[in-house]
């Protein structure tokens, strides 16, 4: 069986890394939307992620994601090990 497994980011990381005033500009997208978010406002919601609790970001769409851990797989027949 194969698994394939999304990548995530982790939201602490992402607020060291990007320090400088106006590095987040349009790394964000508006989960509902789609609308790349500003600087101002990606820094908001990554503080409003932390302060849920959350640990991590999906980095695209998966429907088996945990806000600790990341993806947690998805299964796939086929070839392989």
């Amino acid at each position: 069986m194969i698994i394939t497994t999304h990548l995530c980011v982790d939201i602490s990381g992402m607020l060291r890394l990007y320090k400088r005033k106006g590095s987040l500009e349009g790394v964000i997208s508006d989960p509902e939307t789609g609308r790349t978010l500003s600087d101002a406002e990606a820094r908001q919601y990554l503080q409003e992620c932390l302060a849920k609790g959350w640990r991590v970001l999906p980095m695209g769409d998966c429907d088996n994601f945990d806000h600790q851990t990341g993806c947690k797989g998805h299964p796939k027949e086929g070839e392989g090990n």
